[in-house]
């Protein structure tokens, strides 16, 4: 099987050919950072004030 690529230019005019593959779909286990949690906040501790 062909390896798909395409051409790219830099700013010097100078070509670069560069492989490419299919991009993983969006619920892939493979493609999900497991390190964001939308469910976690994390404050500062000067972000609050204490009541007397």
């Amino acid at each position: 099987m062909k390896q798909k690529t395409t051409v790219l230019y830099d700013k010097n005019e100078n070509e670069m050919t560069v492989p490419v593959r299919k991009a993983l779909s969006v619920n892939a286990p493979s493609a999900r950072y497991t390190g964001y949690k939308p469910e976690t906040v994390t404050e500062r501790a000067q972000n609050f004030q204490k009541e007397d």
